[in-house]
C-alpha cells in the first residue's frame, strides 16, 4: 500500500479517505493516530494507545484512547483510560474517563472514575464500577435496557432543551 513502483497505474488518494471493516492497529508499544482527514467505518482493536482526530463510526478497544478536539465518533469505546476532547455519540467504557472542556458526549459512560471539566457537555447516564465489571455490563444488554452497576441510582445529567439550544457548562 505504501510502496511505489515506477510505471504504476495507481491513482493518488483523495483528500479524505474512508476505510470500512474490522482492523487491528498498532501494537502494545506504539501509538496509533487516525488523522483528521480520515473516516473509518468499522471496528478497531489495539493493545496500545489510539488517538482519533478524524471521523470514526464503529467500536474501538485500546489500552488508552484519546478522542481529539476535531474528532467525531459514533459507537462503543473501551479503554482503561479515555480522554474526550471532541464529539462522541455512543457508549464509553473506561477505568478513568475525562471529558475535557468543549467536549460533547451523548450516551452512557461506564467508569471507575469520571471527570467532567467546565465547558464539557454530557447528555446521558453515568454508571460507576470497576473497569472489568463495566466492560461486562456494557456488553450484556442494549443501552436502553442497562441497569446501574451499583446500588446507587444512575446520574442523569441530561438538561432540558433550551429554546436557543445554547452550549451550557457541566458542573
Amino acid at each position: 500500500m505504501f510502496n511505489s513502483t515506477s510505471g504504476s497505474n495507481t491513482k493518488p488518494r483523495a483528500e479524505s479517505e474512508t476505510m470500512s471493516s474490522d482492523i487491528e492497529i498498532g501494537d502494545r508499544l506504539s501509538n496509533s493516530v487516525i488523522c483528521r482527514r480520515i473516516t473509518i467505518v468499522g471496528n478497531a482493536f489495539s493493545e496500545g494507545d489510539v488517538q482519533i482526530e478524524g471521523t470514526f463510526h464503529g467500536d474501538v478497544q485500546a489500552a488508552t484512547l484519546k478522542i481529539g478536539a476535531l474528532a467525531q465518533v459514533k459507537g462503543t469505546f473501551k479503554a482503561k483510560e479515555i480522554i474526550v476532547c471532541g464529539q462522541v455519540e455512543g457508549t464509553i467504557v473506561g477505568g478513568r474517563v475525562v471529558l475535557q472542556k468543549d467536549s460533547y458526549v451523548e450516551g452512557d459512560v461506564y467508569h471507575e472514575s469520571l471527570s467532567i471539566e467546565d465547558g464539557a457537555i454530557f447528555k446521558g447516564k453515568s454508571y460507576q464500577a470497576k473497569y472489568q465489571a463495566a466492560e461486562a455490563a456494557s456488553s450484556d444488554s442494549k443501552p436502553a435496557e442497562k441497569e446501574p452497576l451499583n446500588k446507587n441510582k444512575p446520574i442523569n445529567t441530561s438538561a432540558p432543551k433550551k429554546a436557543d439550544d445554547a452550549r451550557t457548562s457541566a458542573h
